[in-house]
């Protein structure tokens, strides 16, 4: 029996990504409506209305303890063990290690997803440098005042203790009458601050986004900026690898 390819790799623990994605979607949370959450909370709360406590005391600890219980992790912990074993164990049997190692040796990144689901049922945490991050939406914004001149402000960054750095974007927020350029400063994993410029053509739109470099980063010190006028917008985000799919 030989090691599973790549291909099959990727593809099964992309799949079982996107089931914990659409778990994670229809558990919700305790504000978000028609969720499980939401449901299992509201519960909670009509018990603790209840007028006769009698009423109260015999449903409100039953209420609340599914209403605690309620999780993706605990959803997926019983049910896909076996799974997870399987992965490890047949990757072991060929000499390989764990999914860890065998992230490493074939240079391939798992989704934070399973990454997740991993840690939940092997009780090991894969190394960040195999786990690609999920999307950043916004680590920078730099907002235009005038020509040449305006205001940055930081956002989020890739947490490297979790997952790998990335590959990182702009995105305009605006439309740009007149051409701009970009210097933004970007964070390696050995915080190493290296300049890369960005140029925005002259009647670029709203929305087009531009990678910012090859190299991977996972932080963004400053945005300096020449050209562009008042009222301009741009935002580096982190996309993610690939998107979990079935």
């Amino acid at each position: 029996m030989g090691l599973i390819a790549v291909e099959d790799f990727i593809y099964i623990t992309d799949n079982l990504a996107k089931q914990y994605q659409l778990m994670e979607e229809t558990l919700g949370d305790k504000d978000t409506e028609d969720t499980v959450i939401y449901g299992a909370y509201k519960n909670v709360l009509r018990a603790m209305s209840l007028e006769d406590a009698i009423q109260e005391i015999d449903l409100l600890k039953s209420l609340h303890n599914v209403y605690l219980s309620l999780s993706v992790t605990s959803f997926f912990t019983p049910k896909y063990s076996p799974i997870i074993c399987a992965l490890d164990n047949h990757i072991n049997s060929n000499g390989s290690g764990t999914v860890n190692t065998y992230c490493s040796q074939k240079g391939i990144r798992v989704s934070p997803e399973f990454a997740e689901m991993y840690k939940a049922n092997a009780g090991i945490q894969i190394d960040a440098k195999n786990v690609f991050s999920p999307e950043i939406d916004n680590m920078a914004t730099f907002v235009w005042t005038g020509e040449g001149t305006g205001t940055f402000i930081d956002g989020d960054e890739i947490d490297i203790s979790k997952y790998s750095s990335q590959q990182l974007k702009v995105k305009c927020l605006t439309d740009f009458a007149i051409s701009a350029t970009a210097t933004i400063v970007c964070v390696t994993d050995e915080d190493i601050e290296e300049e890369n410029e960005i140029e925005i053509p002259a009647g670029t739109t709203e929305g087009t986004e531009f990678l910012i470099s090859e190299n991977k980063y996972y932080d963004i010190k400053n945005i300096e900026v020449s050209g562009g006028v008042n009222g301009n917008k741009i935002k580096v985000f982190a996309p993610r690898e690939r998107e979990a799919t079935f």
